[in-house]
């Protein structure tokens, strides 16, 4: 009878522990996935979204010129969700999909406009978001540049593009990374 309830509560345990929902997912939500390209050249600009609303504006002059000296074009991308390439740091809570916007590793002579959903019943002031650097391999915060509370979404003005999350931070965290 004592190796019955033992065996139960194992069981139990292992089941409440299979349950139990992750706090800082590593990968892409249930949502469907979206994907969206786009191709702007040095002398046009313009803006594309993905069905959900996530988007990239770019602004004419952005987009260099080739080697050549001649106007160049790029394909612009837009894919959610996708898998973290680095889990988060500590203290950060994904408060929405993980967005890659492509071209990474490219260089432009403007920012881009980038725009990220968030999770209902959030206050985007209580939001950050996060890049992922890939030469550093870390996740560094990026100062937004506006929010629709309405609709939640958060904009950043960015100068590369690449992996992107909206998180919260705990305040023990925001408190260390400022006294840094």
């Amino acid at each position: 009878m004592k190796n019955v309830a033992i065996v139960a509560l194992f069981l139990f345990l292992l089941v409440v522990q299979a349950c139990k929902k992750d706090e800082n997912p590593t990968g892409p939500s249930n949502e469907t996935t979206e994907s969206a390209t786009q191709t702007f050249g040095t002398q046009n600009g313009g803006t594309f979204s993905t069905t959900s609303g996530i988007e990239i504006t770019v602004i004419p002059g952005t987009v260099p010129k080739n080697q050549n000296g001649e106007n160049a074009n790029i394909a612009f991308s837009i894919e959610t969700p996708v898998q973290l390439p680095k889990s988060l740091p500590a203290g950060a809570t994904l408060k929405g999909n993980v967005v890659k916007f492509g071209p990474d590793g490219f260089s432009f002579n403007w920012p881009v406009r980038i725009k990220l959903k968030y999770a209902e019943g959030l206050n985007p002031e209580d939001l950050s978001i996060l890049f992922y650097n890939t030469l550093d391999d870390q996740w560094v915060a990026i100062p937004g540049s506006g929010a629709d509370s309405e609709k939640r979404f958060i904009t950043a003005d960015v100068l590369q593009l690449g992996f992107y999350a909206v998180v919260s931070i705990s305040n023990t965290n925001k408190n260390n990374a400022e006294s840094s």
